[in-house]
């Protein structure tokens, strides 16, 4: 894997996070394959299967979020192959809900990447937390 491909990839690990953090949906959806599966089954989020199911959850959350802060520091990506990649992404999320009720996410993403038309795009996007669950309601306000 070449450092250009590995600096897109981190710039797409930024975009996402921008991209979600501002509520820019057709933006966010557009760096998910056709095919991408978003599961957030572990937070308890569910799992996003297409572009079109993975729309409908960019739109909760900009409907339902007032603000939001992805923090990722932390991207290693290890090469699979010319078009294809898998990585894994350490944040840190804030948000804080139309309800006002504030939450506070340390989280990992495994990440399957795929280059269509010259771009790299993820495939699969795993969330998990990094911190026991008890810990993580201690984090958040309602």
């Amino acid at each position: 894997m070449l450092i250009a491909d590995k600096i897109a990839l981190q710039e797409l690990n930024y975009l996402y996070a921008q991209y979600i953090d501002f509520h820019q949906v057709d933006e966010w959806v557009a760096l998910f394959s056709e095919d991408a599966v978003l599961d957030e089954r572990p937070l308890g989020f569910g799992v996003h299967e297409g572009r079109v199911a993975i729309r409908a959850y960019a739109e909760m959350l900009a409907a339902s979020v007032l603000h939001a802060a992805h923090l990722v520091p932390n991207i290693l990506v290890a090469g699979v192959g010319s078009d294809e990649a898998t990585g894994s992404v350490l944040a840190l999320v804030e948000a804080v809900t139309r309800d006002q009720c504030r939450m506070r996410y340390q989280i990992s993403y495994e990440d399957s990447y795929v280059r269509q038309d010259g771009e790299w795009l993820f495939r699969k996007r795993v969330v998990r937390s990094t911190v026991p669950p008890e810990i993580m309601r201690a984090g958040s306000i309602c």
